[in-house]
């Protein structure tokens, strides 16, 4: 498998994660495995115990899973919460990635094949492009802009798993909860998954 698979790859897996948060309006759906606390600044903590990971969001966040195939690649099961608050619509999501992805390549080379992805998916332009560390794992914050809206990824490779933590809203919407949002956002690696800023 060449580069160039890998970035198919990617492609399908983010442009699938771009029409979930496109979508947030015409979704409904039922969570299970999950649990909430009241947060300080009136947002709930969001906790998935399947997906390893906690998040507070401005209310319950509505489930969808999004399975099949996008644009030929092969496509994992992907799980994605989504809420919605001021014109803003945040989001995080994860799936697993393919043993052969991960052995052929590095977790920069999946996160450049990511970045490539969101912006031939949503042919939009990139506005910045930071390298960021959560939990001793290296991951990818972008910004881009496309059709007057504004949309902010995190996207980090854990082991196996790929997370992604998303907002979305028109360019004249700026929010300090954006920033508490991506802040609160933490996963739980198992114990056996070495951190990515270590990794060799």
């Amino acid at each position: 498998m060449n580069f160039q698979k890998i970035k198919d790859h990617a492609l399908g897996y983010v442009t699938y994660f771009g029409i979930a948060l496109l979508g947030i309006l015409l979704f409904a759906g039922i969570q299970n495995g999950c649990s909430y606390v009241q947060g300080l600044w009136g947002w709930q903590l969001f906790h998935s115990e399947e997906g390893r990971f906690t998040v507070r969001m401005p209310k319950d966040p509505i489930q969808k899973t999004l399975q099949g195939r996008m644009n030929g690649p092969r496509f994992k099961e992907f799980k994605a919460f989504m809420a919605e608050r001021a014109g803003s619509s945040y989001i995080v999501g994860y799936g697993d990635e393919f043993e052969d992805i991960l052995k052929q390549f590095t977790s920069e080379e999946i996160l450049d094949a990511a970045r490539d992805g969101v912006l031939v998916s949503t042919q939009s332009q990139l506005l910045i492009e930071l390298r960021v560390l959560k939990n001793g794992f290296v991951g990818r914050e972008i910004k881009v802009t496309t059709s007057g809206l504004t949309e902010r990824f995190q996207i980090y490779v854990v082991g196996k798993r790929k997370y992604v933590a998303g907002v979305l809203a028109r360019s004249s919407v700026r929010s300090k909860n954006d920033e508490q949002f991506f802040n609160t956002f933490q996963f739980f690696p198992m114990p056996s998954v070495v951190p990515t800023a270590v990794e060799k």
